[in-house]
């Protein structure tokens, strides 16, 4: 399976970010641990030419796990749309997926697929950002931390794509303003559901040392 991976442009920190160390290793690694998981064995990497301690740790990366590595780099931010459409080149299948370089997830990608859309998203639920009270009437009788509200879907940062995706993508542009309103519109872009997988967005060292403690607890690689 073909994956471009998107690591962020140099008005970016997703990058720094996939150097972060959780429980001694880098970020970038345990990513690639689910790439391994998942069976892609061609990663188009798409970053700022300025990151080249990633791009380093990339290739060492790809070579020990037996994944092609190809580094398609942006000399001036072009948003995740243009990014996707720059490294159009390094697609040879006729659909391929994409991820967000500043997750962390088990979902399993075999459990995407397409039908008849151009773009699926993978859909996770909205974790609350405060921790809520459960009342009685005017009697609190509990609290929850941060619980998940299921209710409610959020991009999960994972995609599948046709190739058909190229044609419908902006030279400058992130997806989520430019080519998923278009598809929505067009009734060509799937969300897909999961419901009970781990997923984390590191946004800020906070979230580092989240996950830090919660990957010590879960088994990363194995979702329903």
């Amino acid at each position: 399976m073909e994956l471009m991976m998107l690591s962020g442009d140099s008005s970016s920190s997703s990058f720094q970010r996939q150097l972060s160390i959780v429980n001694s290793k880098p970020l970038l690694e345990w990513q690639f641990d689910w790439l391994s998981a998942n069976k892609v064995d061609h990663l188009v990497l798409l970053a700022s030419k300025t990151a080249n301690e990633l791009l380093k740790l990339a290739l060492k990366l790809g070579k020990e796990r037996g994944i092609h590595v190809d580094l398609s780099l942006e000399d001036k931010p072009r948003g995740t749309a243009g990014a996707i459409l720059l490294a159009e080149h390094y697609i040879s299948d006729k659909s391929f997926a994409a991820m967000n370089g500043d997750i962390v997830t088990n979902l399993m990608l075999s459990k995407m697929s397409l039908g008849n859309s151009v773009a699926a998203i993978a859909l996770v639920p909205l974790r609350a950002t405060y921790g809520v009270v459960k009342l009685r009437g005017n009697q609190i009788i509990g609290f929850q931390e941060k619980p998940m509200l299921k209710e409610y879907w959020i991009n999960g940062g994972v995609y599948l794509f046709s190739n058909e995706i190229f044609d419908m993508l902006p030279k400058r542009g992130d997806l989520e303003s430019t080519t998923f309103v278009e598809l929505s519109w067009k009734g060509l872009l799937k969300g897909i559901k999961f419901g009970s997988v781990y997923w984390r967005s590191i946004e800020s060292l906070k979230d580092i040392e989240t996950l830090s403690r919660e990957l010590k607890r879960i088994k990363l690689l194995h979702a329903r």
